[in-house]
C-alpha cells in the first residue's frame, strides 16, 4: 500500500500544545504543521454509512488513514479542524474515526477530509 505524507496545519486555541510524534509541550503561536503519513483513498459513498453534506461530490473528499489523531471543528474545546494540502488545494478534516481501541495489528485513525472551499 503506498503511503502518502500530508502537511497537516493545526490551530490552536490555548498558549501551547503537545507535539503529535515527540508528546512534548510546545509554546504556542497559533498554528503549527506537522507532517503525517498514511493511506490516501479516494471516498467511496457505497462502502461508508457517512453522509457527506448537501452539495459536496464523492470527488471533492477522500480516507486517510493514518497514525496520527487529526482533529475535527470541536465547539466545546473552541477548536477548529486540522487541514491538510492536496495537490495544491486545501482540505479540511471533515470527520475522523478512532480505530485504536479494536484488535488491530496497527494503531490507526480514520479521517474524512473535504475540499475546504465546498463546505
Amino acid at each position: 500500500m503506498k503511503m502518502t505524507e500530508l502537511q497537516v496545519t493545526r490551530r490552536v486555541a490555548g498558549g501551547g500544545y503537545i507535539d503529535p510524534v515527540t508528546r512534548q509541550w510546545i509554546q504556542s503561536s497559533n498554528t503549527y504543521t506537522f507532517a503525517a503519513k498514511g493511506s490516501l483513498q479516494p471516498f467511496a459513498s457505497g462502502k461508508t454509512q457517512l453522509v457527506l453534506p448537501q452539495g459536496i461530490k464523492t470527488s471533492e473528499a477522500y480516507n486517510y488513514f493514518t497514525d496520527v489523531k487529526l482533529y475535527t471543528t470541536d465547539d466545546s474545546l473552541n477548536q477548529e479542524a486540522d487541514t491538510v494540502l492536496i495537490d495544491g488545494v486545501v482540505f479540511e478534516v471533515f470527520d475522523q474515526e478512532d480505530w485504536s481501541h479494536f484488535n488491530l495489528k496497527t494503531v490507526h485513525y480514520r479521517a474524512i477530509l473535504i475540499r475546504k472551499d465546498k463546505l
